[in-house]
């Protein structure tokens, strides 16, 4: 997939992740590390441990992966 990072020239000191072949596939980070771990976590199709709501909805936002997306939608529904 190869996704990409780049600082955002509207905010100040934030992120943007996404998909270099279609840029409708983007999320804003506040940090770049947080950035990192969500580009990991979706190369790799990997369900996060965090429970965090804004970083879950992050994940789903930069992949067309139907199977990822509903691992990633039952652990928001999980709590």
């Amino acid at each position: 997939m190869g996704l990409k990072i780049k600082k955002s020239h509207l905010e100040n000191g934030g992120w943007i992740l996404y998909n270099p072949d279609n840029f409708d596939l983007h999320t804003h980070c506040r940090h770049k590390r947080v950035a990192l771990v969500i580009k990991r976590n979706v190369e790799k199709r990997i369900v996060p441990k965090s429970t965090d709501k804004r970083m879950l909805y992050s994940h789903i936002r930069v992949t067309r992966d139907k199977k990822y997306i509903k691992a990633i939608m039952d652990k928001i529904e999980q709590g």
